[in-house]
């Protein structure tokens, strides 16, 4: 027989064996319960809080990659820019071309074309002497 104090009233009573196993069970169960809440709790948060990490780790990497994607397209539209005025340079040369043959070489290389296309035509291997 054990004897047990009342925590409300403070009185003492008397249990046998087998009831005393049973709230001390009882008693036991509950702090395990308790205690698995509060660790179930805490790896819950611990994992939200990984997951924020990762979370901003990935929008970081994703950012870097738009701003180097963003740069490569800059890149090419400049590339396309100039491929753009080299033919029209050309193309500028090419039209050129017959006014030289006519005779209008005076007047031709006074313009601001004909420097460009001179060039173009050593460079390019002579566009100009067909």
């Amino acid at each position: 027989m054990k004897e047990l104090k009342c925590p409300k009233c403070g009185g003492t009573f008397t249990v046998d064996e087998a009831d005393y196993a049973s709230l001390l069970s009882q008693v036991r169960n509950h702090e395990f319960e308790a205690e698995l809440m509060r660790r179930v709790r805490d790896m819950e948060q611990t994992q939200a809080a990984k997951q924020e990490v990762d979370k901003a780790k990935r929008e970081q990497q994703f950012a870097q990659q738009i701003a180097t994607m963003q740069q490569q397209v800059l890149t090419m539209q400049s590339q396309l820019q100039q491929a753009e005025q080299q033919k029209q340079i050309a193309v500028t040369c090419a039209t050129m071309s017959p006014m030289f043959l006519l005779g209008t070489v005076g007047r031709w290389l006074s313009s601001p074309v004909a420097a460009v296309c001179v060039t173009v035509a050593v460079l390019a291997g002579g566009c100009l002497a067909g």
